[in-house]
C-alpha cells in the first residue's frame, strides 16, 4: 500500500543520492501522489535534493491509462500515439548508467559475477533497495530492472523484472538480486536447450 511505497521511495532515493546529484521521481500513476508527496517531504527533511512530477497530461486518467501505457511503450522502444508533453529535466542516460553500475560494480554485482552471466551482463540494468520494517533489523528488500532485447536467444523485447522479499535479514543485493539471477540463469539455460534441439 501507500506506506510500503513511501518506504520504497525513501530507500531508493537514499541509495541513489550516494552516487548522483538531484533526483526527480516521475510517475504516471495517479494513485501514487500521496506516497510521493510524503516520501519527498521526508527526504527533503533529510536534506536530499529531490522532487517528483507526473508525466500525465491534464485530463488524462490517473490509473493504468494513457500516461502509464505511453511510458511503458516508450521504455519498450515503441511510440504511443499521443501529443507531445512538456520535456522533463531528467537525463535518462544518467539513470541508465547508474542502473548499469549497480550490475557491473555496485550492490547487485555479486549476484551476476559468475561466468554464466557473461552473455547477459552487457544488456542487464538494475536497482537494489532495502527498507527497514521495524526494530528487529529485518527489512523489505528488492531488486528491479530490465534486460535489453537480444540478451537471451530469441528475446525480441525488453524484459522487465522485480523481486521483493519481506522480512529479510539481508539487503536487496544480497537477497532479492540472487532471486532474479536464478530466474535469468534458468531462462538462459532453457533458451540454449531450445536452440540446440
Amino acid at each position: 500500500g501507500t506506506e510500503a511505497l513511501i518506504h520504497l521511495l525513501v530507500e531508493l532515493v537514499r541509495s541513489a543520492r550516494r552516487w548522483c546529484g538531484p533526483v526527480v521521481l516521475v510517475t504516471g500513476h495517479g494513485g501514487n501522489a500521496t506516497a510521493l508527496t510524503q516520501a519527498v517531504r521526508q527526504l527533503r527533511w533529510e536534506a536530499h535534493d529531490v522532487s517528483w512530477t507526473s508525466c500525465a497530461e491534464p485530463g488524462w486518467d490517473a490509473h493504468a491509462g494513457r500516461a502509464e501505457t505511453s511510458l511503458l511503450l516508450a521504455l519498450d522502444g515503441r511510440d504511443a500515439a499521443s501529443s507531445q508533453g512538456a520535456p522533463l529535466a531528467v537525463r535518462l542516460d544518467r539513470v541508465r548508467a547508474g542502473m548499469k553500475g549497480v550490475i557491473d560494480y555496485g550492490t547487485a554485482a555479486g549476484a551476476f559475477r559468475a561466468p554464466a552471466f557473461a552473455a547477459l551482463r552487457p544488456g542487464l540494468y538494475g536497482k537494489t533497495g532495502t527498507a527497514p520494517v521495524g526494530n528487529d533489523e529485518l527489512a523489505t528488500v528488492w531488486f528491479m530492472g530490465y534486460l535489453e532485447p537480444g540478451s537471451l536467444p530469441g528475446q525480441t523485447r525488453r524484459l522487465a523484472f522485480a523481486a521483493f522479499v519481506s522480512h529479510s535479514a539481508l539487503t536487496g543485493g544480497g537477497h532479492a538480486a540472487p532471486v532474479v539471477a536464478a530466474l535469468l540463469a534458468s531462462m538462459a539455460e532453457q533458451s540454449l536447450e531450445k536452440r540446440h534441439k
